[in-house]
């Protein structure tokens, strides 16, 4: 964790802790802090436009598969801190399909993915249960394995609703390709237009650990958060100055949002149904064929399993 400094002041360094889930901090720096931070809303760039789960923008080609986006969005947001700890591994192994060090790449990788979710299932599910179990009794024990259960439920879902509504409202923009000539100024307006807030009190907004000030956090990803509500004052004044729009609402309003733009690209407009049944043309089905032909095969229950989750034991 942190260190005391000697005006007796915490500090605390991301680079020596990591957070209580199960994606290991070294998976998040690489699909968070690099790819999304740099590619913000890039399509194919940005691997957290839809979590390669939801389409939630027409320049994702629509599939039969979307739609049943509220129905994933539903599961995703249940265990988003499991979505998210795969995340890098999907993203890794399409980064690096083509080096001849991908397995040397991917195995550090898998393998630090499994250690963390046996150490947090362990410390939830088995040894906390067990100690309460120990000391206060069976029932001690249930009551805390269920409570922890509850717990991170309810902190997937509340993280995904925060998450989603900072990224994924209605005016939120979504970009197809970056300009290898893009100004840092341009990038400003990029994470801006890109980026939703969410108004509410400061308690809310401690509850959010300040990403519903997420505009503020594209801006300044490496800025304290606590600092976000203190700037964001002068970073509204900026837009209005400069006819930026400045995305921003109450909670309730930007997830209704949400929920509409996942609805809304679960169907398929006329040009894009027209784009799919062309694509199911013999020469597009073999073409689709050599892309997923490297999918590990898992042999026993493991087939059944998301191609992701192969990757990862495959490699592990």
């Amino acid at each position: 964790m942190g260190n005391m400094t000697g005006c007796n002041t915490l500090n605390l360094n991301s680079q020596k802790f990591d957070w209580d889930i199960v994606c290991p901090a070294p998976l998040w720096q690489h699909s968070h802090n690099y790819l999304h931070h740099t590619f913000t809303n890039i399509v194919g760039r940005d691997h957290d436009v839809g979590y390669h789960l939801i389409r939630v923008t027409d320049e994702q080609p629509w599939t039969p598969s979307d739609r049943y986006n509220l129905l994933n969005t539903m599961f995703l947001a249940l265990g988003f801190e499991w979505a998210v700890a795969f995340h890098d591994i999907q993203i890794s192994v399409d980064e690096y399909a083509e080096s001849p060090q991908l397995a040397a790449i991917m195995q550090p990788k898998s393998r630090g993915l499994f250690a963390k979710m046996a150490r947090q299932v362990g410390k939830d599910y088995i040894a906390l249960p067990a100690v309460a179990g120990a000391l206060l009794g069976r029932r001690s024990a249930m009551t805390t394995l269920s409570g922890n259960i509850t717990a991170n439920v309810a902190r997937n879902l509340w993280t995904w609703a925060v998450i989603f509504c900072g990224h994924f409202t209605e005016q939120a923009h979504v970009y197809t390709e970056l300009d290898e000539n893009e100004s840092k100024g341009e990038w400003y307006v990029r994470q801006i237009l890109g980026s939703s807030n969410i108004k509410g009190s400061k308690f809310f907004h401690l509850l959010t650990g300040n990403l519903s000030h997420q505009i503020e956090h594209h801006l300044f990803p490496d800025m304290p958060a606590r600092h976000y509500a203190r700037i964001a004052p002068k970073i509204q004044a900026i837009c209005q100055k400069y006819e930026l729009p400045y995305n921003t609402g109450r909670f309730g309003r930007q997830l209704r949002q949400v929920m509409g733009r996942i609805h809304y690209f679960s169907k398929p407009r006329t040009a894009e149904w027209q784009a799919y049944l062309q694509s199911q043309s013999p020469a597009s089905t073999h073409a689709v064929k050599e892309e997923t032909k490297d999918v590990p095969v898992i042999r026993g229950l493991g087939k059944y399993l998301p191609p992701v989750m192969r990757q990862a034991l495959f490699y592990a």
